[in-house]
Parts: structure tokens; C-alpha cells; sequence
């Protein structure tokens, strides 16, 4: 890293009472580059020469933020105008603290395309930035006051102008690239300025940083500078073992804290309603990752580094393996559950997808039909989820929505069958409780209506209740009325308050969690949750590497302890 001391006619830099805007203080208007800037005819506040020696209101004055800051944009080049003699400005890109321009560097005739940032020099002029993907190699230089970074073009297109549905993979993706080049910044001892006009995203489709760079805290001390403290790694250098910087609206965390607020409220989830106590908790996301973006807008992250190794907690899904087995228990002669598990897959042109199902049903009735509603129940869930083949799997509102609506309907075709011969004339209809999940990538989409469950393990957290029971003794703790342990082997135990086929008022839950690589995840009807408390059931899952051998194993430990019921389990294994 290349570091020179530079003054500019200006002064070296704005003194600690001097306005320091930020980046978001600034629009950046599109400049018609055929039009003759005229600097007479803009209002005051547009002018990019000189500063108004008049001072600002106090009451608009933002607090200083950085005393190395820079004070005032730099002015726009013209359309026409040469940078080294060389590169050609074409036409102006975006205008703000940081200008940006398309130019051409080619020579007779023949074309090469270059993206240009312009901002007033720093008092420390930075060749070389950190060794980083999130950074491309740029070709740095001053230049009548400005300094100026060169990119090769690359179809590139800004952030600000990008949009994607609500998508726990693509936040992740699109933070973790932040996170990663901010503690790059951290490392090498550079005080962060990630504008976000400075963020593209290439032709590869990954987010980059086109933009500048600013001295440490350390190396501005060197310099002979008196900055505030803005960077959050400057412990560990001889001297300041014991300092304690905090975070100002600079530093690294702020500014990711601060994208990754913005970018999943208004460019992932634009159009979600917010809540006034809690401004994440009707985002479209997984459970795990609205805790995420909650622990670092409230300041729980102290750099960028602890943000980095909370991500990599989120380890992608590549491979899985699942299986199913469906026993009729040693107390029963009839077997009423049922078991699915199932993989839509599209490759094309068009569209590209894959969803692999997991689902448990348990039949109510006996040889009244409960065998053939937990039957009917999901193959109308497997009808309405190829009806929906067309879905944008991208979207998890939309997804969310279309689960919902399909317990809704997969009801109706139940409560359809109970209307008909030799069903109608019964008392006790046939119907079925259901639990569900759709794998989408690392997405898990869980419907449940009833008290079968679906449960996760992973050696970090051990056993996780994913599902709450739709029933009578889950509403006496919920209530507080009773204990877990008095909830065991309760005499109420098998009346459940929801169930598929109700006429009316069937109670169902939609929910979506992330899945990480070394999860699994497990479906069960209540043949097994009978039998088999939480804490067995872990201990089951722990003690298996292999998806088949845990199918097994709980249909055995069931039958061992009494299988009073009929017993159903189908896990998902992720690696």
C-alpha cells in the first residue's frame, strides 16, 4: 500500500468545526452533458465551485463526522474533456461527492471503455487499495486538485438502481461481499468511505466497490493530522493496547449497519409493512436472518470482522439426502399416516428451479376414512404444488402467500370428501393433521396445521421445536396453566384444536426458516412426540450421520416405548 502526504491549494484538510457531509446528505441528479453547466444559473445549494462563506443554520449543521472528511463535491467535468491525455469524458454518470463518468481510452476509431471516479483530493493520497475482490485494480492519480480512479467498464449497473425480490440468499450475499471488503479495509489499516454510488454490481452479477480510499487512523497521526477516531481496528499497535475507539457514523460497522437496513427494507422488501416496534419482524425473511440484520441495526456487532465470521454461521446448502418411513406402530391395525417426500425440478431457458417437499400426515377417523383423508391430504398438496410450478421460487412473500393459500385449499378438498357418501351421514368425519416443508435452496417454507411437527438439530443448537402444536394442552402452557412436564403423558393429550378438514375455523401456521450446511431436519407425526420426549428425540437425531439409519432408529425407539400410535418420520439431511 502506497501512501503519500498531499496538500492541495486548499489547505491539507478541513479543520474538526468545518462541515463534514455524508454521502447520503448529497443527491446525485443525472447531468445533461449537451447543456453548458452554467454554475450563475443553479440555485446556491448546486453550485460545485467554492463553499458560500455564509454559514449554515445551526439548527441544519449535521454534526462533524470525520475531521479528514472532504468538505464540498468536486466539480463536474465536461463532455469532451481529457484526463492525462488519454481518457475522453463521454457523458456523466452520476454527480454527488464522488463523480462518476463513462470515458474511452481507445484510439482511431477503435473503442476502450473506462468507468471514471472524480473526488476532491484527501490530504493522504492512496495508490495501491487492500488486496480484496470487493475492490477491482484501478489506476489512481491526482489531478488539478481531484484525485481521480480508473476502471475497466463492465456493463456495470449501481446498486441504487438495483432491485431483487425478498430473498434470505441474496441478502446474505449482498452483505457478506460488504462485510468481507470492510474488513479488508480493517486490515490494512484504511478508515472506510463506502459511499453507496461507489457500489456496482459487475456483469457477473457480484457486488464491487468502485470507489476511493482514506488513511487509517494510525497513518493520519503519521501524517501529522489530527482526525476523529474512525476506524474500529486500531487496537493491537504498540501504544494504544488499551484504547477504546467507538464506533462514530464513519466507521466500517455504521456503514454496513446502515446498507444493510436500507437494502432489505427498501430494495428487498419494498413492499412490507413495518412495524413501529419492531421494524424487521414483518420482513419477508427467515427467522434466523431478520435476527441477523436486528443484531447489527442495534449496534450488537463491533466491526466488520465480528460481522464476517456471524455469516459464516450461515453456510450455504449444497447436497442433501432425505428418506421416509411409515410404521403402523404395535397397537394399531390400521396404518392412517402418511408420508411424502418430493423433488420439482425445472431446467430451462426460461427459468430455473428446484423444490424438494417433505410431508407428514396423520388420518383422524380410523376405519371411518382417517386413512383416507391423511391420503387425500397430500396428494392435493402435491396437485396444488405443481399447479403453481409458474411461481417465482425467489420470492419469499410470494411463497409464503401461496403455502398459506394451499393449506387453505388442501382443506377444502378434505372437507369436500366429507361431503360425500359414505362420509356425509357420519358424526366423526375423516380428516388429518399436516405438516409440511418446501427446501428452496437453503429455504425451508413450513406449513402446519395440527400437532405433527417438524423439529431442526444442528451441533451448534441442538434440538429446535421448529412447529407449535395446534392443541388443547399446548394452549394450557402457552397459558401457563400447566408445565412441560405435567404436558407429558397429559390425559388431554390427543385433542388437537386444528385439523385438515374443518368446516370452518382451521387454524394453520406458515413460517420460514434458513436452512445451514450440517442441519437436519426432521418431519413426525405424533405416533412418535407420544412416545418419545424432546430431549430422546435429540439424542436420536445426534447419534446419526446417515438419513435412513435415523428414520430407523426413531420408528424403533417408538415401537420400543409402547408404539402406541402410528408412527411416520421423514428427514432432510444438509451438507
Amino acid at each position: 500500500m502506497k501512501i503519500f502526504g498531499f496538500n492541495s491549494a486548499r489547505d491539507a484538510a478541513p479543520q474538526p468545526n468545518d462541515i463534514a457531509a455524508t454521502q447520503d446528505d448529497v443527491a446525485a441528479p443525472q447531468i445533461d452533458i449537451e447543456e453548458e453547466q452554467d454554475e450563475a444559473a443553479l440555485p446556491q445549494d448546486e453550485v460545485v465551485g467554492e463553499q458560500s462563506e455564509a454559514p449554515p443554520q445551526e439548527a441544519d449543521a449535521p454534526e462533524p463526522q470525520n475531521d479528514v472528511a472532504l468538505a464540498e463535491p468536486p466539480r463536474a467535468l465536461p463532455a469532451g474533456s481529457f484526463l492525462k491525455g488519454e481518457y475522453e469524458i463521454k457523458e456523466v454518470v452520476s454527480r454527488g461527492f464522488i463523480n462518476y463518468y463513462l470515458a474511452d481510452a481507445g484510439d482511431y476509431g477503435a473503442h476502450d471503455f473506462k468507468l471514471v471516479a472524480q473526488r476532491n483530493a484527501p490530504p493522504i493520497f492512496i495508490e495501491d487499495g487492500p488486496d480484496a475482490p470487493f475492490f477491482p485494480p484501478a489506476t489512481r492519480f491526482l489531478q488539478d486538485e481531484n484525485e481521480f480512479a480508473i476502471w475497466d467498464w463492465q456493463n456495470l449497473k449501481s446498486l441504487d438502481d438495483w432491485s431483487a425480490h425478498p430473498n434470505d440468499e441474496i441478502y446474505l450475499g449482498v452483505v457478506g461481499e460488504v462485510a468481507r471488503g470492510l474488513f479488508a479495509l480493517e486490515n490494512a489499516g484504511l478508515a472506510p468511505d463506502l459511499a453507496r454510488e461507489s457500489l456496482f454490481f459487475d456483469a457477473a452479477g457480484q457486488l464491487k466497490c468502485f470507489g476511493f480510499f482514506d488513511a487509517g487512523f494510525l497513518d493520519a497521526i503519521e501524517a501529522g493530522l489530527t482526525p476523529s477516531p474512525n476506524s474500529d481496528a486500531v487496537a493491537a499497535n504498540e501504544g494504544l493496547e488499551e484504547a477504546v475507539i467507538p464506533a462514530s457514523p464513519t466507521s466500517a460497522i455504521h456503514q454496513l449497519s446502515a446498507l444493510s437496513s436500507r437494502f432489505a427494507k427498501t430494495q428487498l422488501a419494498a413492499g412490507a409493512t413495518l412495524r413501529l416496534d419492531d421494524e424487521f419482524g414483518a420482513l419477508p425473511f427467515s427467522e434466523e436472518v431478520k435476527t441477523f440484520a436486528r443484531s447489527l441495526n442495534e449496534g450488537e456487532f463491533r466491526s466488520a470482522g465480528e460481522v464476517v465470521a456471524a455469516l459464516e454461521g450461515f453456510a450455504p446448502v449444497g447436497k442433501t439426502q432425505s428418506d421416509l418411513l411409515c410404521d403402523v406402530g404395535m397397537e394399531r391395525e390400521l396404518n392412517e399416516d402418511c408420508g411424502l417426500i418430493w423433488k420439482m425440478m425445472h431446467a430451462g431457458h426460461e427459468r430455473n428451479f428446484a423444490v424438494e417437499v417433505l410431508a407428514v400426515a396423520d388420518g383422524m377417523g380410523g376405519h371411518e376414512g382417517g386413512e383416507v383423508a391423511s391420503d387425500l391430504t397430500l396428494s392435493s398438496l402435491q396437485n396444488l404444488l405443481l399447479a403453481r410450478q409458474n411461481l417465482d421460487w425467489n420470492d419469499n412473500a410470494l411463497i409464503l402467500k401461496a403455502l398459506d393459500e394451499i393449506l387453505s385449499e388442501v382443506n377444502q378438498s378434505v372437507v369436500r370428501l366429507t361431503e360425500n357418501p359414505p362420509y356425509a351421514s357420519m358424526r366423526n368425519k375423516p380428516g388429518s393433521t399436516l405438516v409440511c416443508a418446501l427446501r428452496v435452496g437453503s429455504r425451508a417454507f413450513i406449513g402446519n396445521v395440527g400437532d405433527s411437527r417438524a423439529y431442526r438439530w444442528n451441533q451448534k443448537s441442538g434440538l429446535e421445536r421448529l412447529t407449535r402444536d395446534h392443541s388443547y394442552v399446548q394452549d394450557l402452557l402457552d397459558a401457563g396453566s400447566i408445565s412441560e412436564d405435567e404436558a407429558w403423558g397429559h390425559p388431554d393429550g390427543s385433542v388437537i384444536t386444528s385439523h385438515i378438514g374443518m368446516m370452518r375455523g382451521m387454524k394453520k401456521d406458515v413460517l420460514l426458516r434458513l436452512l445451514s450446511r450440517g442441519d437436519k431436519l426432521v418431519l413426525v407425526s405424533d405416533g412418535v412426540v407420544d412416545t418419545l420426549r424432546d430431549a430422546q428425540i435429540g439424542e436420536i437425531i445426534a447419534a446419526h450421520d446417515e438419513v435412513s439409519g435415523l428414520c430407523a432408529a426413531l420408528v424403533n425407539a417408538a415401537n420400543e416405548a409402547g408404539g402406541i400410535d402410528n408412527i411416520t418420520v421423514a428427514a432432510l439431511f444438509c451438507a
